[in-house]
C-alpha cells in the first residue's frame, strides 16, 4: 500500500513539474514575441510582419474590418452638378399641369415633387450632352442628328421613342411657322421649355464649336417630354396604393423600382437604364422587335418564292435544250 502512495506522489510531482515548465516556456515565448516586435518597430532595417499592420482584425492573420460605404461609392466617377439649369421650376409645373399623361395621374402636383423632378432632370441632360459632345468631335458641329443619336444611346427604348416623337413634332412645328421673327423660339416650336436658353447652354458648355437651332429645339422637346415621363412612370401602378395622395416618398419608391428611370437619374456615370435599385435586371423590349420578326418572315417567304421561280426557270431551259 505504501508503494501505491509513493507511485501517486511521483505522478503528482511529475505533473507539477510539467505545468511549471510549460508556463515558463509560454511566458518566455510571449516575452520574446513582444521583444522581437518592439525590436522590429524600433529598427528601420527589419521588416514589419503583415499581421502586425492589420487593425480591427483578428490576432493572427485575418482582417475582418468592413470598408466604409462612402469609400465604396467614391471609387466611381460622378456626374457634374449644374449650377444653373436651362429651365425653372415653374416650367416643370406647367408641363405637369398641361401634359396629357401627367393629368392621368393627378390634376394637382405637390411643389416638393416639382422641385425633385427639376433637380433630377439635370442628370439625363448631362448624359445626353456628353454623348452629343463625343459625337460632334468629328465635324465640330452639333445638329439634330447628334442629339437624336445621343437620346437613343442614353435613354431606354420606351423613353427614347416617346421623347424622339415629341422632338420630331416640335421641330416640324418650328419649321412650318411663317412668323418666325415675331414670336419666341419656344412659342414657334409649341414648347414650354425655353429653346433659347437650351441653345445658350449648349454653347456655354462647349458641346461643339457650332450649335444649330434645330439641336436646341430637339433637346428642349426631349427634356420636356422626359419630365412628364418621369412623373408618369414614377406614379403609374403605385398611385392606387395610397388612396390618391401624392408624396415625395412614393415618388422615390417609384423611381427606385423602375428600370428605365433609376439608372439615368443616379450620380454615377456608369449607371444607365436597365437596372432597378434592387439590382433586378429588367431590359425593356424594343419596339422594333415585332417589326424585325415580321420583316424576317416576309424576307424568308420572298426568298423561297424567288428560289422556286429560279428552279422553274432552270427546268424550262433544260427542257428547251433537250428539244
Amino acid at each position: 500500500m505504501s508503494g501505491f502512495h509513493s507511485l501517486t506522489g511521483a505522478f503528482e510531482t511529475l505533473a507539477m513539474d510539467s505545468n511549471s515548465h510549460s508556463g515558463a516556456s509560454s511566458g518566455a515565448s510571449f516575452n520574446s514575441h513582444y521583444s522581437s516586435k518592439s525590436t522590429r518597430e524600433n529598427s528601420p532595417h527589419l521588416p514589419v510582419l503583415e499581421w502586425e499592420r492589420t487593425r480591427h482584425g483578428s490576432f493572427d492573420t485575418l482582417n475582418t474590418s468592413i470598408p466604409d460605404d462612402m469609400e465604396f461609392i467614391d471609387k466611381y466617377y460622378k456626374l457634374v452638378e449644374l449650377e444653373k439649369t436651362p429651365w425653372h421650376e415653374s416650367h416643370i409645373q406647367r408641363v405637369l399641369h398641361s401634359g396629357i399623361r401627367a393629368r392621368q395621374i393627378a390634376q394637382q402636383v405637390p411643389y416638393a415633387i416639382v422641385q425633385r423632378i427639376s433637380y433630377l432632370l439635370q442628370r439625363p441632360l448631362v448624359r445626353i450632352a456628353r454623348e452629343a459632345q463625343r459625337l460632334c468631335g468629328t465635324y465640330g458641329k452639333c445638329s439634330k442628328h447628334e442629339i437624336h443619336t445621343a437620346i437613343k444611346l442614353i435613354l431606354s427604348c420606351t423613353l427614347a421613342e416617346r421623347c424622339l416623337a415629341a422632338s420630331v413634332k416640335a421641330l416640324s412645328i418650328f419649321q412650318m411657322r411663317v412668323d418666325q421673327f415675331r414670336i419666341s423660339k419656344k412659342a414657334r416650336a409649341g414648347l414650354i421649355f425655353p429653346v433659347g436658353r437650351f441653345h445658350r447652354w449648349l454653347v456655354d458648355t462647349h458641346v461643339a464649336s457650332r450649335v444649330d437651332d434645330h439641336a436646341a429645339v430637339y433637346l428642349a422637346a426631349c427634356m420636356e417630354s422626359l419630365a412628364e415621363e418621369i412623373f408618369f412612370h414614377a406614379f403609374h401602378g403605385n398611385f392606387d396604393e395610397v388612396d390618391g395622395e401624392l408624396s415625395l416618398e412614393l415618388f422615390e419608391f417609384g423611381v427606385s423600382n423602375n428600370s428605365d428611370l433609376w439608372g439615368i437619374l443616379q450620380t454615377c456615370e456608369h449607371l444607365i437604364c436597365g437596372r432597378s435599385a434592387n439590382g433586378l435586371l429588367t431590359l425593356s423590349s424594343s419596339p422594333l422587335s415585332n417589326n424585325s420578326s415580321a420583316r424576317s418572315s416576309s424576307s424568308g417567304s420572298d426568298y423561297s418564292n424567288a428560289s422556286k421561280g429560279l428552279e422553274e426557270n432552270v427546268k424550262s431551259r433544260q427542257m428547251a435544250a433537250w428539244r
